[in-house]
């Protein structure tokens, strides 16, 4: 296998974020490549047919956070279902037992970790 002498961005796993990275730059001007140890793209989220009328999960059953989630649009044009209601950790369900002070440091935090 060869590369092109220079690349703008190398993605390290074809699981769900390195194909979501790989997704959100395609209309980039950069030189994106995604390099995957396995012999298949998909990281947890792998299905396979079990039987001939058997579709089998191995690893993620779902994916979360539709409202921005970058494979919606994806799963949209395969005419998959999609749920896109929030999960429990994003609504206000998820501060019970929380102070107002204390869910107000928390969320700023997490996005600057993620």
């Amino acid at each position: 296998m060869s590369f092109p002498p220079e690349i703008d961005v190398a993605i390290i796993g074809a699981g769900a974020a390195g194909l979501g990275a790989a997704h959100a730059l395609k209309n980039s001007a950069l030189s994106v490549i995604v390099l995957e140890a396995r012999d298949r793209v998909g990281g947890r989220g792998h299905t396979i047919m079990a039987a001939s009328d058997i579709t089998f999960d191995l690893g993620c059953g779902w994916l979360h956070s539709a409202d921005q989630n970058s494979f919606v649009p994806i799963a949209e044009q395969l005419n998959f279902e999609i749920d896109k209601t929030l999960p429990p950790w994003r609504g206000a369900d998820c501060r019970q037992g929380v102070s107002s002070e204390g869910a107000r440091r928390f969320h700023p935090g997490t996005r600057r970790i993620l």
